[in-house]
């Protein structure tokens, strides 16, 4: 079935050329996406979004903050950034 579109609320697949679009929610990064900051810096790989902490979490914040892990030649750093400062890695 060449040129099928299907979607859920998410994520539009286009099937033929495994293109996905996201065009709602707010998550913009899935889980192993090799991304960078986008003032630059170290590829890094998204681990996932940041669970709620707990109480007085902001759950809105939590929707978009990333948690990323990356090696600097020694060891495996991990730190959580706002998805906006971040871009798919090229």
């Amino acid at each position: 079935m060449k040129n099928q579109l299907t979607g859920n609320s998410d994520y539009l697949y286009i099937s033929e050329t495994n293109l996905r679009l996201k065009i709602m929610g707010d998550q913009i990064f899935d889980k192993g996406d090799k991304v960078v900051l986008k003032s630059g810096g170290s590829i890094m790989t998204v681990k996932g979004y940041k669970s709620l902490a707990g109480i007085g979490s902001n759950p809105d914040e939590s929707e978009t903050e990333v948690v990323c892990a990356w090696h600097d030649g020694v060891e495996i750093q991990q730190r959580t950034f706002h998805q906006d400062a971040l871009e798919l890695a090229e």
